[in-house]
């Protein structure tokens, strides 16, 4: 695999050696007022469905509903119209829009979803019109980092264009995660693999052959900078990067250190500030400095692509992940087994706490991608 950085339906038993089989499923946080908040690109379902009737769970406020209304028709439409190249060029992504709690408009929320649809549609109509059939792995890899450039300055137009003259604080925090993977069939039936990659979710490669799982991405959060600083190890960062609360984070840590005492002190005071501050992201599609990810990979026939949001992977660790896929599992599975996790872990949190307390990523939606090769 190479990396480079910008700052540093089922299976179908038959199909042309030139196309993949596509396997996209989310589970939405059902009447949850901030979530609805990813977006699979080219999930033409989702598509249909909202070209039709606006997503529950957006809430806006009255200066901007109407118009938060037609852009998501409109989003829908542009995506629908791009689609059939998506499939033509090998092509899955996953955005996670981040529902942050706007600045003096409290009881709205919906900039999450409006971001990862604004940058689903706008990434799938610029590779539509930019990606050529022929273009190589590393071609398209230049070609996706460019796209989610584009879908961020989309963002950052329609967020200027609703809150002139103070209108749109609702809108203000208009952020989504962003990942986009073209695969390129080779002659042997395997695949050259291009992605780019800003936010926290996450791209893995799964070996069918050796039954083990690769992850491609960095999380672009405070932990991923801490890292980089030489200030925690990468086994630290992802302890930080997986909890979904401060009672699992401190599961997490205890099992981290194994019961050592001294170790757990030096630990903790290391990675307590990343974890009690939040651990916000430094990168994303419209906000913060840092530059997409891109690179390339390879993949054999028979292996699978996974393209997911936060929602599993803070759910399931790595191993979990691994025995479903091991088990013939793909999307479908996982976002099944996620939930699954999810409401365990929250009935053990609430047990252990006392207090009802909800974990933080409690109503986070879960998607997945899936390209079998």
């Amino acid at each position: 695999m190479s990396i480079e950085s910008g700052s540093h339906n089922a299976v179908e038993a038959e199909r042309p050696r030139e196309s993949f089989a596509v396997e996209r499923e989310t589970l939405m946080s059902p009447g949850h007022p901030d979530r609805n908040d990813d977006a699979a690109l080219g999930d033409r379902a989702r598509l249909e469905r909202e070209r039709k009737e606006f997503p529950e769970g957006i809430l806006l406020s009255d200066a901007n509903h109407d118009r938060a209304v037609e852009h998501f028709k409109a989003c829908a439409e542009k995506e629908l119209a791009a689609a059939d190249a998506l499939d033509a060029f090998g092509m899955t992504g996953v955005f996670d829009g981040i529902s942050g709690k706007p600045r003096g408009a409290a009881k709205f929320r919906g900039a999450g979803g409006l971001a990862s649809r604004t940058a689903s549609a706008e990434s799938a109509a610029f590779i539509a019109k930019t990606m050529k059939p022929d273009m190589n792995a590393a071609k398209s890899a230049k070609v996706l980092e460019r796209a989610l450039l584009v879908s961020a300055q989309a963002i950052n137009d329609f967020r200027g264009e609703v809150t002139e003259d103070g209108v749109g604080k609702d809108l203000y925090d208009m952020v989504t995660t962003g990942d986009l993977v073209r695969h390129v069939r080779q002659p042997d039936g395997g695949a050259e693999v291009a992605f780019a990659h800003l936010g926290d979710s996450r791209i893995y490669h799964y070996d069918a052959a050796e039954k083990k799982i690769v992850l491609i991405t960095r999380d672009h959060d405070e932990a991923l900078s801490a890292m980089e600083r030489g200030e925690i190890s990468d086994a630290e960062r992802d302890l930080v990067s997986r909890s979904v609360d401060m009672m699992d984070y401190s599961m997490r840590l205890r099992d981290h250190v194994q019961g050592d005492r001294e170790k757990l002190k030096d630990v903790a005071g290391r990675l307590n500030d990343l974890m009690y501050g939040g651990n916000g992201l430094t990168g994303a599609v419209s906000v913060g400095e840092r530059k997409p990810d891109s690179g390339t990979f390879s993949a054999k026939a028979g292996d699978k692509v996974l393209v997911m949001s936060d929602g599993v992977f803070g759910a399931l660790a790595e191993s979990e992940i691994l025995a479903v896929l091991d088990a013939g599992g793909g999307a479908k599975e996982l976002v099944a087994a996620a939930a699954k996790k999810r409401e365990e872990l929250t009935a053990q949190l609430a047990k252990e706490t006392g207090d009802g307390e909800t974990p933080r990523n409690a109503y986070d939606d879960i998607t997945v991608a899936e390209t079998v090769i």
